[in-house]
């Protein structure tokens, strides 16, 4: 088979957990960085109609869309399975995933991350009334994962793909001190978190926050 190749920016959530599990698996795999102007051209159309990353080739097909490209990789490839093996623990991975998806991506990184970092770190100000209502919101959610959090992962007694989907979202979270404080305050994630967090792979995939400027959050 081909060397898959990953498109994408390095400290986007959703490659980084494309980067982990690729690491996990111990895949030899190229990757392209992708910048915001690469995304305004045509051509990247051919890789991603709308114009998002990850995208992954592999064999000359083109995967896009971070949890169809997650499943490939797994079954793909050599190596341990990041999936459960039984329906429901399986349902419930996927649970998971999309809870990341429909609820806490868009708090966690579009509200708290994106106003109290991002944009700082970029020459803008703050909004502390999106901050202000983003805490409020979450904190119901976490309360939920830090009810069913009652074991070292997400699904049974191993990492699966729920966990390298969700935890990079919350670990850019955390770089706000609003972020911070929603997490020390919860036990059991703080403590699911930084197990995660002590993996070579999640080590390997720090970067530091990007300064593509303000057009990216326009």
């Amino acid at each position: 088979m081909d060397r898959p190749q990953l498109y994408g920016w390095a400290f986007s959530n959703y490659v980084r957990a494309v980067r982990i599990l690729l690491l996990e698996k111990k895949v030899d795999y190229h990757f392209e960085t992708v910048t915001f102007q690469d995304l305004t051209v045509d051509d990247f159309t051919r890789l991603h109609p709308f114009r998002r990353v990850p995208v992954l080739v592999h064999d000359r097909k083109i995967i896009y869309e971070s949890q169809a490209i997650l499943h490939y990789i797994d079954e793909s490839f050599d190596g341990d399975s990041f999936q459960p093996k039984t329906p429901l623990e399986r349902a419930r991975m996927h649970q998971w995933m999309s809870v990341t998806v429909s609820y806490i991506q868009p708090i966690a990184i579009g509200q708290i991350f994106v106003q109290r970092v991002y944009i700082p770190e970029n020459g803008g100000q703050a909004d502390e009334g999106i901050i202000k209502r983003g805490v409020t919101a979450i904190a119901s959610h976490l309360d939920v994962l830090e009810t069913a959090l009652t074991q070292t992962y997400l699904v049974g007694d191993s990492i699966t793909l729920a966990d390298i989907f969700m935890a990079p979202v919350l670990l850019s979270m955390k770089l706000a001190p609003e972020g911070e404080e929603l997490i020390n305050s919860r036990p059991q994630l703080k403590t699911w978190l930084h197990h995660l967090t002590k993996r070579p792979s999640f080590l390997e995939t720090i970067v530091p926050v990007p300064k593509f400027g303000l057009q990216l959050v326009a």
